[in-house]
């Protein structure tokens, strides 16, 4: 039995041992310069690190998804930035608070 009295057990990150959490993501991919964005995945995340782990039948989805021509329900516009105009800031400022 899990933790939470169940069948279930926690699932541990592979990469730095926190306990998984079901929540809701955003999947972001990119290929040949365009870039697409589905919002209210299923996914666990690890709190910890941030590692996002699929269902089968959800990276299934997302995979066939990324084949087909459909709709989106809205499309935004997002500011691209050059690392090597910005490295001045950026390698000034501590890596973790």
């Amino acid at each position: 039995m899990g933790k939470d009295g169940g069948n279930n057990t926690l699932m541990k990150c592979v990469f730095c041992g926190g306990e998984l959490q079901t929540n809701s993501v955003t999947f972001s991919y990119e290929e040949n310069e365009t870039y697409i964005l589905v919002e209210h995945v299923p996914a666990e995340v690890c709190p910890q690190c941030g590692e996002r782990l699929y269902t089968p039948e959800v990276t299934d989805a997302l995979l066939q998804f990324t084949k087909q021509q459909i709709e989106p329900v809205r499309v935004i516009q997002v500011p691209v930035y050059e690392f090597t105009k910005i490295h001045r800031v950026v390698k000034y400022m501590p890596m973790y608070s």
